[in-house]
């Protein structure tokens, strides 16, 4: 039989699949229990589309020879193949365990569990494959994805820096690297970064939305303009660069709305390039005072946001209760004079769309004061305070489990890595709003870092939060009702923090700002324990990077138009009046 197997694998080889499964069956009839021809004829019969078939053949051979690694490794492709992906992950691993060099099993175990979103374990699989001596530029690059995932960024641009070493044209690891840079901040580099990507590859889609975006942050919006519309010039039905076009809009030039209407009657379009494109057509209609249709267009986009969103509404109402009756007078009184003395941070928090930016930008205007934006530090450690502690329980409910020591080691590594963000500056401000639900873990940390709690109108509040689509996050901004619901549970937190920790929060009212900037400004910098600076008031002129949604409005002078703006569409808000009660103010 030596010989008709021998002719039999040169026709595999050969790609004649079907003449080499005859000629493997005739094997097969006087050796049926060959776990060699059984593998090859699973092989070939999947070839030819004999999907049952093969993976009976291959089974069979694995049954008959358990430590038969290319038998589990075929197995593993055929799982693959036929969307078995929790199988084949299996069988792959039995490939690796049985046979640790074979190259092609560790690469394809760490890309299906990089599809499977097992970040870690995938990481392992493809630095195993490193240790082999595969060196290429395409696993730094893959390597570098998964340290993203897990938002290892240092890391991360390592790896996308030493693909390119291997490949300087290799288009797809500047721009990973472009991203890498962007979410550490580092906005020019990650300009740059994409500036080489669509060098190497000029009809690069991706690099060019994300290069116009980071040139939005910058404050470049012709640049930004110029890139979307390359974007859109490769690819006509590109949706997320026409999106992002619509927002640089901002009132002003060619609204779109021609190329959006006819975008969003495709019947194929994905529900994220519906949706960011009906947010897109409401705010382009508003902006032609075509009210009605704008909120049409606005509802849909938040009906088909909300729909592909797992926010549990009494989930969140249950940890706004938590964190009330965790950090109450009590815990506070019992855990006072804990803390890094540091005053460098100042945390700015309230509401999304309640003006956190504009004080950002006025206090970054300060001499002494570096803006950095929404940081994501704070709500790292809360999440990861658990295992810090040891606690089986979930923050805030860990929180009473810790040391007093704790809150002033935590505190001096949160400053030291703000500190980083703004060298020699006095003041580092850190604007993530939703930090109004770790006040307890800011005061704990680091008693002595100035808070400022943004308030605007609850309805003026609401309406922007509803009319917007935000790039992440806020959840509960997609259904008017639960909006209502979600803003009256913040007023009542922000309460209860004033109450346990009297004299401790500035507030600021938005309207206040717009209707007297300096008195308002002056207010907040001598909250900081800062000097006057009359830079301040010429806040549109600083040149920073801006990542919010209010990241042109904050380039333009005080304006009051934004004030009221629910009143177009109130007789259609009726929920959210009805969710927020008295806080309503009509």
């Amino acid at each position: 039989m030596q010989k008709v197997f021998d002719r039999a694998v040169a026709r595999h080889k050969a790609g004649d699949a079907a003449g080499a499964q005859k000629l493997y069956r005739r094997i097969l009839k006087a050796e049926p229990r060959n776990p060699v021809v059984l593998n090859l004829s699973g092989v070939a019969a999947f070839q030819l589309g004999w999907k049952k078939a093969a993976v009976e053949s291959l089974l069979k051979a694995i049954a008959i020879a358990p430590d038969y690694g290319d038998a589990h490794f075929n197995h593993a492709n055929v799982m693959a193949q036929l969307g078995r992906r929790e199988e084949a992950v299996e069988s792959y691993r039995a490939a690796v365990r049985l046979e640790p060099r074979n190259g092609q099993a560790l690469n394809s175990l760490g890309a299906l569990l990089r599809d499977l979103g097992h970040w870690r374990e995938a990481l392992a699989s493809y630095r195993q494959l490193l240790a082999l001596g595969t060196d290429g530029a395409e696993i730094h690059n893959d390597i570098g994805l998964l340290l993203g995932e897990l938002e290892q960024w240092d890391e991360a641009a390592v790896s996308f820096r030493h693909a390119i070493t291997i490949d300087p044209a290799y288009a797809r690891a500047h721009y990973h690297l472009g991203n890498a840079e962007r979410a550490q901040g580092h906005l020019e580099a990650a300009a740059a970064c994409y500036g080489r990507a669509v060098a190497a590859d000029p009809d690069y889609l991706l690099a060019y939305n994300n290069l116009g975006m980071t040139q939005h942050e910058l404050g470049r919006m012709a640049e930004a303009e110029a890139s979307f519309r390359r974007a859109v010039a490769i690819d006509v039905d590109y949706a997320p660069a026409w999106v992002n076009l619509g927002i640089l809009s901002n009132g002003g030039g060619n609204d779109n709305i021609a190329d959006f209407e006819r975008l969003i009657a495709k019947p194929d379009l994905p529900v994220a390039d519906a949706v960011g494109l009906r947010f897109s057509l409401g705010q382009a209609y508003e902006r032609q005072g075509a009210q009605a249709e704008a909120f049409d267009h606005i509802v849909i986009g938040n009906r088909l946001k909300r729909e592909a969103s797992n926010y549990d509404v009494a989930a969140m109402a249950d940890n706004f209760s938590r964190t009330k009756q965790v950090f109450d007078a009590a815990f506070f009184a019992r855990h006072a004079a804990v803390g890094d003395s540091s005053n460098l941070p100042v945390f700015i928090l309230g509401m999304p769309r309640s003006g956190t930016t504009l004080i950002e930008q006025i206090l970054a205007s300060h001499g002494e004061v570096h803006g950095a934006g929404e940081l994501s530090e704070l709500g790292a450690i809360a999440n990861r305070l658990p295992q810090r502690i040891g606690s089986e329980q979930g923050y805030p409910d860990c929180v009473a489990s810790a040391g007093d020591e704790l809150w002033a080691e935590l505190g001096v590594g949160y400053v030291d890595a703000v500190s980083r963000l703004g060298p020699n500056k006095s003041r580092v401000c850190d604007k993530m709003p939703a930090n109004f639900l770790r006040l307890g873990l800011i005061h704990l940390m680091l008693p002595n870092a100035a808070i400022i709690h943004c308030r605007r109108d609850a309805m003026d509040t609401c309406y922007s939060c509803f009319s917007l689509l935000f790039s992440e996050g806020q959840h509960f901004a997609y259904d008017l009702a639960e909006l209502g619901q979600y803003y009256r549970q913040y007023d009542a937190l922000m309460r209860h923090w004033h109450a346990v920790l009297p004299g401790r929060i500035l507030d600021v009212h938005y309207e206040d700002v717009v209707n007297d900037l300096e008195g308002s400004a002056r207010r907040f910098v001598a909250h900081c324990g800062l000097e006057w600076d009359p830079r301040c008031l010429d806040f549109h002129k600083t040149e920073r990077a801006v990542r919010t949604a209010s990241k042109s409005q904050v380039r333009q002078p005080i304006y009051a138009s934004s004030l009221g703006r629910w009143r177009r569409h109130q007789e259609r808000l009726q929920p959210l009046i009805n969710a927020l009660g008295p806080l309503a103010k009509i």
